[in-house]
């Protein structure tokens, strides 16, 4: 399925994230718990990594690639900034609790993300590197207004370099 677009909200009462995705005209909705948000962190910059290692540039040294995606972060976070807005009060269906979240890089625009329950039912989205840099910017706002105090982006993708002097 297609991914439109995509809401994040945090719920209080729940202490986790509502994650809406607006596919082909379905909303469905997750709950994201800390465990969760830090699965779908890691999954994205490998995803991220490998499709980068897969259909990029080769002209790129691979010691350098965590900063070329630093870089594409920074774009696509910049074009694509959390907006204003609200999660649906209503939907078709309850949030389903992430168990499960894989990746797959199909060429060097698209990757798939697939969304699984604790009874193993899945759904799968397809949509740009750049929206998968966009969703990670706003799970981490979203934690950070939850004050949940974690970090999603690794210093690989946030271009943070430690350096020491000897």
């Amino acid at each position: 399925m297609r991914l439109d677009s995509f809401t994040v909200g945090y719920s209080l009462l729940e202490d986790r994230l509502l994650l809406q995705a607006v596919g082909d005209g379905d909303t469905q909705s997750f709950w994201i718990t800390r465990r969760a948000a830090l699965m779908i962190a890691d999954g994205i910059q490998k995803a991220l990594t490998e499709q980068h290692l897969k259909f990029g540039s080769h002209s790129v040294a691979p010691e350098h690639v965590s900063d070329l995606l630093a870089f594409k972060h920074n774009a696509a976070t910049e074009k694509n900034p959390p907006k204003s807005g609200a999660v649906q009060s209503w939907v078709k269906t309850p949030p389903i609790l992430l168990y499960q979240i894989g990746y797959a890089t199909e060429n060097a625009d698209d990757c798939v993300i697939n969304l699984t329950d604790s009874n193993g039912q899945g759904h799968g989205y397809r949509l740009k590197s750049e929206m998968l840099h966009a969703l990670l910017n706003l799970i981490q706002t979203q934690c950070d207004q939850a004050g949940w105090g974690l970090r999603l982006l690794t210093p690989a993708v946030t271009g943070l370099v430690v350096q020491s002097v000897h």
